[in-house]
């Protein structure tokens, strides 16, 4: 499977508007399934969570946590993942236990596709 990203505007609001929403202290996780063939992948790393290099390392680590737990989640989803401000200070095992348990709890199941699809 390959890793896509989410780059268009409108791919970003489709997936705030018609997706299910988690959160966590670190995180905020929004979960799309479509008919894709393949996972999709959205960070957004706010300018006020600090400098370059810091909002880059954020990415890196969600992108990690991402590549190890992509298969678990139902083929076809998109996801878009907001960093909150105290990700800054929090540790990459931290990061992880949350992140996993937004995205395996928030897994969208194939019974629900139906009712995404005709846009609630």
């Amino acid at each position: 499977m390959t890793n896509q990203k989410l780059k268009k505007n409108n791919e970003f609001k489709q997936v705030f508007t018609r997706g299910i929403k988690k959160s966590g202290k670190y995180t905020i996780v929004f979960i799309f399934s479509g008919e894709k063939p393949n996972n999709r992948l959205g960070i957004i790393v706010k300018k006020s969570i600090g400098n370059a290099v810091k909002r880059n390392k954020i990415k890196r680590r969600l992108r990690e946590i991402w590549r190890k737990q992509i298969n678990q989640l139902l083929q076809g989803s998109d996801v878009v993942i907001v960093a909150r401000k105290e990700i800054g200070e929090a540790s990459f095992k931290e990061i992880e236990n949350e992140l996993l348990k937004l995205l395996l709890t928030g897994k969208v199941q194939k019974s629900s596709l139906n009712f995404y699809a005709l846009g609630r």
